[in-house]
């Protein structure tokens, strides 16, 4: 079996990663050799792509989760921290769904 791991990625993901995520990725390669596999190192020119796309998904399923709740946290003034996050993530979804509609497609 061929383990293909991005190790450049997590390289670069590294500082905002807590560690003890990254000590149990290097754990599960670890693992995997042990058991045989053969582990090489993987290059993808596009995967930092992936961390964009989560946000994307991320903020549209909280936003379509809790968007009924706007009004309500708004009207009700139950302080200002939770009305500018909240804020804060309406326009985060818009500039999100922005930059994502005005980009190019990815080259095949």
């Amino acid at each position: 079996m061929v383990i293909g791991v991005p190790q450049a990625y997590i390289d670069e993901c590294a500082p905002r990663t807590a560690p003890i995520v990254l000590k149990r990725v290097e754990e599960a390669i670890s693992e995997l050799r042990s058991l045989g596999a053969r582990v090489e190192e993987v290059k993808i020119p596009t995967l930092h792509l992936a961390t964009i796309a989560n946000a994307v998904i991320y903020y549209n399923e909280f936003w379509a989760a809790h968007k009924s709740d706007a009004a309500t946290i708004l009207k009700h003034r139950r302080g200002a921290a939770t009305r500018a996050d909240l804020l804060g993530l309406a326009d985060g979804v818009c500039r999100l769904y922005s930059s994502a509609a005005h980009s190019q497609p990815l080259p095949r």
